[in-house]
């Protein structure tokens, strides 16, 4: 979308750090952001593991 679009915003809502290595989203957004020309809004936060479990389906680690 990012590529076929010029004024959408592009938003993660608010994605769970714990879940993920930060550098690796770090990468990740950052690649996004500059496919899609700055339009990336970015959110970060935390949830308890039961919530992240009952939501993502995956076992707490």
């Amino acid at each position: 979308m990012a590529l076929a679009t010029e004024r959408v915003r592009l938003g993660t809502l608010v994605t769970s750090v714990p879940r993920r290595h930060v550098a690796k989203l770090a990468r990740e957004v950052s690649a996004l952001d500059r496919l899609s020309g700055g339009r990336v809004i970015f959110g970060a936060g935390y949830a308890a593991p039961t919530v992240l479990d009952g939501h993502c389906g995956a076992a707490n680690p």
